[in-house]
């Protein structure tokens, strides 16, 4: 039957869930839990300590207590938790939400930790996946049982703009789909004047919102995002394809950057608010959440993150005559990123460092990525990527940061890089010819991971990508470059849909002394089943015929 409950005097309906409970970014000490109902009220969250075995172990449960608007996702921040322990998550004032808990973070460099890299999660793909080959339900079995300790999600979270290309060449309608919010909001303000156009904007947020509720909503995708903390940095699709690469996306007057501006602020309300608190986000003529950063800097006892941002810097933090030297991450965000491994920064004295971006840092070399972007419209995409000629010299400013940090320490023993987005899951390894002219010694390991559930290319694009940059490059000898002084090697590559694995290890429970370990996990379309890839580290031998390029162009 009908249920209530009262705050003063006010009767307050038990609400519905419409998202979540999403686990945010967790330390050893805190954690943030997002949630959305349906209705204003107030929620009460709770977390228990639990043992091993999933029952309270006895002690003090935490609680806050939170207003949340109806349709508007809210976070719960709570303090003074205990690391490394276990805790069951109960929200009251709701009807009924996903099972939920998680693990705190270790403080402890000794301890062991299991990470999981994901990116390109269209739910128009997803729902229709047989069950025995929809990784998410991989990842969710794992998160259950509590496996992983943290997921990174790369970018393309959501799909905002599903099937825009084929709608704008006609080979579909646009109300034959029902996730491209894009060129919905593009036609409701059509004959819309441009000094009405902030009169809309919480309906074309509800456009975006929309996209949020049901892609988060897939049953393993939610049990998931329940169980396990998440980080989350934005690429194009939670915008539109390819937002940032077009420098008319600076063009603060143009009705895509006002769709765009309503689609940052979902993504603030969603992913944002999962790592930090966002301003302005209650107030729907504020534009205070359009100065946050979207860059995560971040530890977690001794390994030490730095997933950058690559969409929101180029756009709508970007400053004509400041950033247009440093056009992929814009100045602050250098900024950020040369004091946090500076001596004393934030990150310095970490001895493993992890390296996240939208795309990877190392793909195509810039002769190749910039004919391939400039011809193929299908190919585009990669004017925005690292090797981009715009960019290139950003590509090695990373690589020589990543180069700087590792020598001041030779205890800084490995450095991993991770990206998404390219469709196809592989490995890098990147040499250092500066400090090692025999290419004997990998100065890091690169895990590119991607698409957890998109399409996948069909058998002859697949085979051209590894042809022309990937694991199957007949020039295995062919590069260009300036200094000869970073030279990397793709090998392994997957064309299957994937996730990554990653683990951290305790050198004494490592038998090569390798810190890292990964992994990616496959979805195999025939066979219907997931299968897990090869285990790799950065020591691993490599297979003789790998393609060979120059990262500083």
């Amino acid at each position: 039957g009908y249920q209530r409950r009262v705050r003063g005097t006010v009767v307050l309906a038990m609400a519905t869930v419409l998202t979540g409970p999403v686990i945010g970014y967790a330390t050893p000490f805190s954690v943030r839990i997002l949630i959305e109902v349906d209705v204003d009220t107030e929620l009460r969250c709770t977390l228990s300590p639990q043992e091993h075995n999933g029952t309270d172990d006895g002690t003090t449960v935490v609680e806050d207590t939170v207003w949340f608007t109806g349709n508007r996702p809210g976070v719960f921040f709570f303090e003074g938790l205990e690391p490394c322990t276990l805790y069951k998550v109960a929200v009251l004032g709701v009807l009924s939400h996903e099972p939920s808990g998680f693990k705190t973070m270790p403080n402890n460099e000794s301890t062991r930790m299991q990470l999981a890299v994901v990116s390109c999660n269209k739910i128009s793909v997803v729902e229709t996946l047989d069950p025995q080959e929809d990784l998410w339900t991989d990842l969710c079995v794992r998160a259950g049982r509590h496996e992983i300790d943290l997921v990174v999600h790369l970018g393309d979270q959501v799909y905002a703009d599903d099937s825009m290309h084929d709608i704008e060449g006609g080979k579909v309608q646009l109300t034959e789909v029902e996730h491209c919010k894009f060129l919905q909001a593009k036609r409701r303000l059509k004959d819309v004047e441009s000094e009405n156009w902030l009169d809309y904007t919480e309906e074309v947020c509800d456009m975006y919102r929309d996209v949020y509720r049901k892609t988060w909503s897939h049953p393993p995708t939610r049990r998931a995002l329940a169980n396990v903390p998440n980080v989350m940095i934005m690429d194009d699709h939670e915008i539109r394809d390819d937002w940032g690469d077009d420098p008319d996306d600076h063009m603060t007057d143009s009705m895509e950057h006002f769709i765009a501006r309503c689609g940052y602020r979902v993504f603030c309300e969603y992913q944002g608010q999962l790592y930090s608190h966002v301003p302005g986000l209650q107030h729907p003529v504020s534009d205070e959440f359009l100065a946050t950063k979207q860059h995560r800097i971040f530890r977690i006892a001794r390994i030490g993150f730095v997933l950058v941002d690559m969409r929101c810097a180029r756009t709508f933090n970007f400053r004509p005559g400041v950033d247009a030297s440093n056009s992929m991450l814009g100045q602050d965000q250098w900024a950020d990123i040369d004091e946090a491994l500076s001596p004393g920064g934030l990150v310095a004295d970490c001895d493993t460092l992890i390296f996240g971006s939208g795309v990877p840092l190392l793909f195509y070399t810039t002769k190749l990525n910039d004919f391939l972007g400039s011809n193929c419209k299908d190919s585009d995409d990669l004017l925005g990527h690292w090797s981009n000629s715009r960019h290139k010299k950003e590509q090695a400013r990373v690589l020589r940061l990543l180069r700087g940090w590792k020598k001041k320490d030779r205890s800084r023993n490995q450095i991993l890089l991770i990206g998404g987005d390219v469709h196809v899951g592989g490995f890098t390894t990147l040499y250092d010819y500066e400090e090692d002219k025999t290419l004997a010694n990998p100065l890091a390991l690169q895990l590119f991971s991607s698409s957890i559930g998109n399409s996948q290319f069909n058998a002859f694009t697949q085979l051209g990508i590894r042809m022309m940059g990937g694991d199957l490059n007949p020039f295995v000898d062919g590069h260009e470059c300036v200094h000869h002084t970073f030279h990397f090697k793709h090998h392994h590559w997957t064309p299957q849909r994937n996730y990554g694995l990653v683990w951290i290890l305790n050198n004494l429970h490592s038998p090569t002394g390798d810190r890292l370990r990964c992994q990616l996990i496959l979805s195999d379309p025939e066979a219907k089943k997931i299968v897990p890839g090869l285990q790799l580290s950065i020591n691993d031998e490599l297979p003789p015929a790998v393609s060979c390029g120059c990262a500083v162009l």
